[in-house]
Protein backbone atom coordinates (compact mmCIF):
# COMPACT_ATOMS: atom_id res chain seq x y z
CA UNK A 1 0.00 0.00 0.00
CA UNK A 2 1.00 3.60 -0.40
CA UNK A 3 1.32 6.37 2.18
CA UNK A 4 -2.39 7.05 2.60
CA UNK A 5 -3.44 3.42 2.28
CA UNK A 6 -5.79 4.34 -0.57
CA UNK A 7 -6.51 1.66 -3.14
CA UNK A 8 -4.31 2.00 -6.24
CA UNK A 9 -5.12 2.24 -9.93
CA UNK A 10 -2.26 1.60 -12.36
CA UNK A 11 -2.52 3.35 -15.74
CA UNK A 12 -0.84 3.20 -19.14
CA UNK A 13 2.11 5.41 -20.04
CA UNK A 14 -0.04 7.32 -22.54
CA UNK A 15 -2.53 8.13 -19.75
CA UNK A 16 0.28 9.14 -17.36
CA UNK A 17 1.63 11.63 -19.90
CA UNK A 18 -1.78 13.19 -20.59
CA UNK A 19 -2.62 13.41 -16.89
CA UNK A 20 0.77 14.94 -16.10
CA UNK A 21 -0.14 17.80 -18.45
CA UNK A 22 -3.30 18.47 -16.44
CA UNK A 23 -6.02 16.26 -17.88
CA UNK A 24 -8.22 15.26 -14.91
CA UNK A 25 -9.83 12.07 -16.24
CA UNK A 26 -8.67 8.47 -16.30
CA UNK A 27 -10.67 6.44 -18.81
CA UNK A 28 -11.57 2.83 -18.08
CA UNK A 29 -9.59 1.50 -21.07
CA UNK A 30 -6.39 3.16 -19.74
CA UNK A 31 -6.36 1.14 -16.53
CA UNK A 32 -3.86 -1.71 -16.46
CA UNK A 33 -4.81 -2.94 -12.99
CA UNK A 34 -6.56 -1.77 -9.85
CA UNK A 35 -7.04 -2.83 -6.27
CA UNK A 36 -10.47 -3.97 -5.23
CA UNK A 37 -12.57 -0.95 -4.23
CA UNK A 38 -16.13 0.34 -4.13
CA UNK A 39 -17.46 2.98 -6.48
CA UNK A 40 -16.92 6.38 -4.90
CA UNK A 41 -13.65 5.36 -3.24
CA UNK A 42 -10.71 7.72 -3.26
CA UNK A 43 -7.93 5.99 -5.19
CA UNK A 44 -4.31 6.83 -5.91
CA UNK A 45 -3.34 6.65 -9.58
CA UNK A 46 0.16 5.43 -10.42
CA UNK A 47 2.13 4.75 -13.60
CA UNK A 48 3.31 1.31 -14.68
CA UNK A 49 6.59 2.15 -12.94
CA UNK A 50 4.79 3.01 -9.70
CA UNK A 51 5.18 6.80 -10.02
CA UNK A 52 2.38 8.80 -8.38
CA UNK A 53 0.10 10.51 -10.93
CA UNK A 54 -2.74 11.80 -8.77
CA UNK A 55 -5.66 10.91 -6.54
CA UNK A 56 -9.30 10.84 -7.50
CA UNK A 57 -12.75 9.37 -7.17
CA UNK A 58 -13.18 5.88 -8.66
CA UNK A 59 -16.29 4.72 -10.51
CA UNK A 60 -16.34 1.33 -12.26
CA UNK A 61 -19.71 2.09 -13.89
CA UNK A 62 -18.38 5.08 -15.88
CA UNK A 63 -16.14 5.39 -18.95
CA UNK A 64 -14.34 8.00 -16.81
CA UNK A 65 -13.14 5.54 -14.19
CA UNK A 66 -11.19 8.06 -12.08
CA UNK A 67 -11.73 11.81 -11.75
CA UNK A 68 -8.53 13.36 -10.41
CA UNK A 69 -9.02 15.80 -7.51
CA UNK A 70 -5.38 16.23 -6.51
CA UNK A 71 -1.86 15.76 -7.80
CA UNK A 72 -0.25 16.42 -4.41
CA UNK A 73 0.92 13.33 -2.51
CA UNK A 74 0.68 15.29 0.75
CA UNK A 75 -3.05 16.08 0.47
CA UNK A 76 -5.27 14.53 3.09
CA UNK A 77 -8.85 14.10 1.85
CA UNK A 78 -10.75 15.23 4.90
CA UNK A 79 -13.38 17.88 5.54
CA UNK A 80 -10.72 20.62 5.57
CA UNK A 81 -9.55 19.64 2.07
CA UNK A 82 -13.04 20.09 0.63
CA UNK A 83 -13.67 23.29 2.62
CA UNK A 84 -10.49 24.77 1.10
CA UNK A 85 -11.64 23.84 -2.40
CA UNK A 86 -15.08 25.42 -1.88
CA UNK A 87 -13.51 28.55 -0.35
CA UNK A 88 -11.14 28.80 -3.31
CA UNK A 89 -14.07 28.53 -5.74
CA UNK A 90 -16.01 31.23 -3.89
CA UNK A 91 -13.02 33.60 -3.78
CA UNK A 92 -12.41 33.04 -7.48
CA UNK A 93 -16.05 33.77 -8.40
CA UNK A 94 -15.94 36.97 -6.35
CA UNK A 95 -12.79 38.05 -8.18
CA UNK A 96 -14.24 37.60 -11.67
CA UNK A 97 -17.89 38.58 -11.17
CA UNK A 98 -19.57 41.66 -9.74
CA UNK A 99 -21.34 40.99 -6.44
CA UNK A 100 -24.68 41.82 -8.09
CA UNK A 101 -24.25 38.81 -10.41
CA UNK A 102 -23.48 36.37 -7.62
CA UNK A 103 -27.16 35.90 -6.79
CA UNK A 104 -27.32 33.58 -9.82
CA UNK A 105 -23.95 31.93 -10.35
CA UNK A 106 -22.23 28.59 -10.58
CA UNK A 107 -20.13 28.39 -7.41
CA UNK A 108 -18.54 25.00 -8.07
CA UNK A 109 -17.88 24.23 -11.70
CA UNK A 110 -16.24 20.86 -11.58
CA UNK A 111 -12.93 21.21 -13.44
CA UNK A 112 -12.56 24.96 -12.98
CA UNK A 113 -13.01 24.66 -9.23
CA UNK A 114 -10.60 21.73 -8.85
CA UNK A 115 -13.51 19.48 -7.82
CA UNK A 116 -13.92 17.35 -10.93
CA UNK A 117 -17.00 15.58 -9.65
CA UNK A 118 -19.36 18.33 -8.54
CA UNK A 119 -21.34 21.36 -9.71
CA UNK A 120 -23.18 23.76 -7.41
CA UNK A 121 -25.23 26.70 -8.68
CA UNK A 122 -26.90 29.50 -6.73
CA UNK A 123 -30.15 30.97 -7.98
CA UNK A 124 -31.31 33.79 -5.69
CA UNK A 125 -31.74 32.14 -2.28
CA UNK A 126 -31.60 28.55 -3.54
CA UNK A 127 -28.70 26.27 -4.31
CA UNK A 128 -28.82 23.48 -6.82
CA UNK A 129 -26.23 20.75 -7.04
CA UNK A 130 -25.39 18.01 -9.50
CA UNK A 131 -23.07 15.21 -8.63
CA UNK A 132 -21.02 13.90 -11.46
CA UNK A 133 -19.57 10.81 -9.82
CA UNK A 134 -20.58 8.14 -7.34
CA UNK A 135 -18.52 9.60 -4.48
CA UNK A 136 -20.44 12.83 -4.06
Amino acid sequence: MNRRDNPTVTVTEKCRKRTTFGHPWIYDNEIISSDSMSDGSIADVVSEKGKYVGTGFYNSASKIAVRIISRNTNDKFDEDFFRRRVAYAWQYRKSVMPMSDLSAARLIFSLGSLLTALRICFLCRYSLSARICAAI
